[in-house]
Order: C-alpha cells, then sequence, then structure tokens
C-alpha cells in the first residue's frame, strides 16, 4: 500500500469511515498493516495475509466450494 493510502486510511480510522477499499468480484478487501480483509454488506467474512489469498477465499465462495 502506497504511503499516500496509509495516511489516507489513518485519518479514515480516526473519523470512524471505513478504509480504502478495492473491488473483487462482489467482495471489497481492504489492507490494513499487511493484512486483508474480506467485506460483503458490510461485516468482515474473511480475511489473509496475501491480497492473493484473499481473492482466492472469494474465488471460493464464489464457487460454492
Amino acid at each position: 500500500m502506497s504511503k499516500f493510502n496509509a495516511i489516507l486510511n489513518k485519518l479514515l480510522k480516526e473519523h470512524n469511515a471505513h478504509p480504502i477499499t478495492c473491488m473483487y468480484q462482489q467482495f471489497h478487501i481492504a489492507e490494513n498493516k499487511g493484512f486483508y480483509y474480506v467485506y460483503e454488506n458490510n461485516k468482515i467474512i474473511g480475511s489473509g495475509k496475501s491480497l492473493e489469498s484473499v481473492k482466492e477465499l472469494c474465488d471460493t465462495i464464489c464457487s460454492g466450494c
């Protein structure tokens, strides 16, 4: 994550706002301190240590496995 995004996320957190996220399929993925969280309907449904691992989790959820 860029330094700019880290500063922006810190300010968002101070104001009780959601961190910057990216979309993958129907899920939002947010990074916080090197850990990735998967959100659906503003609820955390999974997490992982890498972006690839949370994308695999999203794929697994969508495939129904």
